[in-house]
């Protein structure tokens, strides 16, 4: 299988990391949100770009000043011990780049980050990967922390990370900076979680659990239209004996959140083996129902022991919304 070596490879590449987190350790009681490596900061980026590889989506640059902001906004969520998209300014260790890395930026805090883990590689992958999960119940029918990392046009971010067990109640955030965008990027046909043609069976942690454990998601761009998704259907089939997956509870997602998006649930999935997928019933711009019809498989590059299964734990907030109706985001710099 040339396509699970080449996806399994390119996993552990990115799973992989020795260098330390922290050129400066994070220190909440005095306001010091630490500086990550560089090392470190590109891992993240690393991680995120073999995800967006999979679905055929160009790479998001590491931006140096939305680095410092997201950092800045992982230490207020520390300091204060909750997340917030629009901190006050009475917020402890509150500063105006630290609001808009807030604001900017998909959050989560808690100790579902395990930024303690002994392995640094896995802690740098899992602070990508647990937004493309998307646990907890606030995220279920929406997935947006998903969907703006899988933005087509998503080209500048950052991934700020703060962990200081003398914090208090709350010692480990992440703020992964979204709105950096070059609307010049062209659009694919769809967008679809896991993509065509391979996917993994594992995201980082979770306790191994499977990719089927969490909502899957099918988006297809409609720019300066509209996508209707309310009449769409789900078939998933085994490719070898035409058996079908259970699918179930399908909704339309929040449009504040990226792309227009249909969430559902699955039954179990096998690993390594080829699933055949047809979605039907979108209607783009009033016109006629549209189907899209594709295989994948999902490649186990790391089978585990049976662990038991981790409850979807809360540690996400809710995605920023799109701001757009109000604040053209590439006419300004919000770090101004």
């Amino acid at each position: 299988m040339p396509i699970a070596s080449f996806l399994c490879r390119l996993d552990r590449q990115t799973r992989s990391f020795t260098g330390p987190i922290y050129a400066e350790q994070p220190q909440v009681a005095t306001c010091n949100p630490g500086r990550l490596t560089p090392a470190a900061a590109q891992k993240m980026m690393d991680r995120l770009n073999f995800l967006r590889l999979l679905h055929q989506l160009p790479p998001v640059k590491l931006n140096p000043q939305f680095l410092e902001a997201a950092q800045q906004a992982a230490l207020m969520q520390v300091a204060n011990g909750t997340l917030s998209h629009q901190p006050p300014p009475s917020w402890r260790c509150f500063t105006p780049a630290g609001e808009a890395g807030s604001r900017f930026s998909n959050l989560a805090v808690g100790p579902i980050l395990e930024l303690n883990g002994p392995d640094p590689g896995r802690v740098l992958a899992r602070q990508v990967d647990i937004y493309f999960a998307e646990p907890g119940r606030e995220n279920f029918v929406d997935v947006g922390h998903r969907r703006w990392n899988l933005y087509p046009q998503y080209a500048q971010g950052a991934y700020g990370i703060v962990f200081d067990p003398r914090a208090g109640r709350v010692t480990q955030a992440n703020a992964n900076w979204i709105f950096g965008f070059d609307e010049s990027v062209p659009d694919p046909e769809f967008i679809a979680f896991p993509e065509k043609d391979g996917y993994l069976y594992r995201l980082e942690g979770f306790s191994g659990q499977p990719l089927s454990a969490y909502r899957w998601s099918f988006s297809v761009p409609s720019r300066g239209g509209k996508a209707d998704l309310s009449q769409a259907q789900v078939r998933i089939t085994d490719a070898l004996s035409g058996e079908p997956v259970p699918v179930g509870d399908l909704r339309v997602g929040d449009p504040a959140f990226g792309l227009e998006t249909l969430t559902y649930s699955v039954g179990s999935i096998q690993p390594n083996r080829n699933y055949t997928f047809e979605i039907s019933g979108i209607r783009l711009n009033g016109g006629p129902p549209r189907s899209y019809r594709y295989t994948t498989a999902l490649y186990d590059c790391d089978p585990q022991t049976s662990q038991r299964p981790a409850p979807l734990t809360e540690g996400l907030g809710i995605p920023p919304r799109l701001l757009w109706q109000r604040e053209p985001f590439n006419s300004f710099n919000p770090l101004n």
